[in-house]
């Protein structure tokens, strides 16, 4: 019986291509877009995560503003204030069992040269301690010394790139907003190897002046984080836990929050599950506009082959039977739309793999979903012309004209 409505299904979606085409392109962009923005948040999780564990377990990163890792994750904490100042980095450098202390700063500005600009790059003011402290290699030149108060910079990868080419760039220089800097290094790539300070943009795309610089140029710039290495053989949790317990004491408010490797996994968990259940739930609007197209479709479906059901009704066919038939057809055009949506979604996101930094990935769990979602949507949707032609009188259906 089964197979025997798919048979009758197929053959009646083959009389009526065009339709039938335009009865699955709902099914087809809201599958697509799911799968697509599905993949999308899990190829970004998968590529932040790999930099939070490049940081390595024996990192400690101190933000501004009380960031929960928890269920009740709250968006607005994620612009913390700028609470962090030079006496933390003095009292975390006195913890117990704190090798190095580094505080990081992002400074808004253009950076250019000639005509070239790295509008991707990203302005730091780091001290010396960040070279050991975040563990990245300079490939050409070498970091800035403890003491330096010049207009130096080391650049990245990505940056080189956009101002220099194939060009050397140790010894020349780059414009700073209207500031001028020597270039002394060059970082080894490290993308995809090791991160930058937390979640973010990796040191191939930074460019990194000293602190003193920063302050002379700029004056007094908010600290964005602090970033702390834990000497060996102590444990990562009870330094996190001394490191908070010291800036309660100075800020007399927990208006900050110290995360180790494992809170940034689960603040990542967090905050991802949430931005993909809102893309899922916008782009699942597809998914309903298509239905209610299935619906419509099949309801005009049932009106032209009414004769037909009057036909197999006065053969002997049961209401059961109709139902099924037009149920199955709902459903066949739901399921083939869903197989297309993620056809385009694989294309998708080889295209946006190519031309981003982004690497959508496209997961079996993610497709399974997507088909049973289609189902669902031809099945519930069919359902009220599937109930509409079994239940219609054979006598009148013969004489429909």
């Amino acid at each position: 019986m089964l197979f025997q409505n798919i048979r009758l299904a197929l053959r009646s979606l083959r009389h009526n291509l065009g339709r039938t085409f335009l009865t699955m392109l709902g099914v087809m962009i809201g599958v697509s877009s799911v799968v697509t923005l599905v993949g999308s948040g899990v190829g970004v999780k998968e590529n932040i995560a790999k930099e939070i564990y490049a940081l390595g377990t024996d990192i400690l990163v101190i933000l501004p503003g009380k960031l929960e890792t928890s269920q009740n994750f709250n968006p607005s904490n994620l612009f913390g204030s700028n609470v962090l100042k030079d006496a933390d980095i003095e009292a975390i450098r006195e913890v117990d069992g704190v090798e190095s202390v580094a505080d990081i700063s992002i400074i808004s500005g253009i950076i250019s040269r000639g005509e070239k600009s790295s509008p991707n790059s990203m302005i730091v003011a780091a001290p010396s301690q960040a070279e050991s402290v975040v563990d990245f290699e300079i490939e050409y030149g070498n970091f800035y010394s403890t003491d330096e108060d010049k207009n130096v910079a080391v650049i990245g990868t990505n940056t080189v790139a956009d101002l220099f080419g194939s060009e050397d760039p140790i010894g020349k220089e780059i414009n700073i907003n209207r500031d001028k800097f020597k270039v002394i290094g060059k970082i080894k790539r490290i993308s995809g190897e090791k991160a930058s300070i937390e979640f973010g943009p990796t040191w191939d795309d930074m460019v990194a002046i000293p602190n003193n610089t920063a302050k002379k140029l700029y004056g007094d710039v908010a600290i964005s984080r602090i970033v702390a290495k834990v000497k060996p053989d102590y444990d990562i949790n009870v330094v996190a836990n001394n490191i908070k317990n010291k800036l309660l004491e100075l800020h007399g408010t927990e208006d900050f929050s110290v995360l180790t490797q494992k809170d940034l996994l689960s603040f990542l968990d967090t905050v991802l599950a949430l931005l993909t259940a809102l893309i899922t739930l916008i782009a699942g609007i597809s998914l309903v506009v298509g239905g209610i197209g299935v619906m419509n479709i099949m309801l005009v479906t049932v009106a032209e082959r009414t004769r037909e059901i009057g036909l197999r009704k006065a053969v002997g066919a049961k209401n059961r039977s109709i139902l099924w038939q037009f149920l199955t057809e709902a459903v066949i055009i739901s399921l083939i739309g869903g197989a297309v949506g993620i056809l385009i979604s694989y294309l998708l996101s080889i295209i946006v793999s190519q031309y981003s930094s982004i690497s959508p990935m496209v997961t079996w769990p993610a497709v399974i979903l997507a088909l049973g979602v289609s189902a669902g949507v031809g099945l519930i949707f069919g359902v009220v012309p599937a109930m509409r032609a079994s239940r219609k009188n054979p006598i009148d259906a013969l004489r429909y004209e």
